[in-house]
């Protein structure tokens, strides 16, 4: 997974959204008998680079 933002601006971005995503680009990769539990609590929204916080 490697894109970036290419307006270089920070962004108001939902976290929870962002580990979805990762979550699902690796999900073929989880080992079968995994189980993995989503337990989100409510974020406000965070000023970041989006794109460049997925890659973490």
């Amino acid at each position: 997974y490697a894109r970036y933002d290419q307006s270089g601006e920070m962004m108001l971005a939902n976290l929870t959204e962002g580990i979805d995503t990762v979550l699902t680009l690796y999900q073929n990769q989880l080992k079968k008998g995994v189980d993995l539990k989503r337990n989100y609590t409510e974020l406000p929204l965070v000023l970041c680079y989006p794109d460049e916080l997925n890659q973490v």
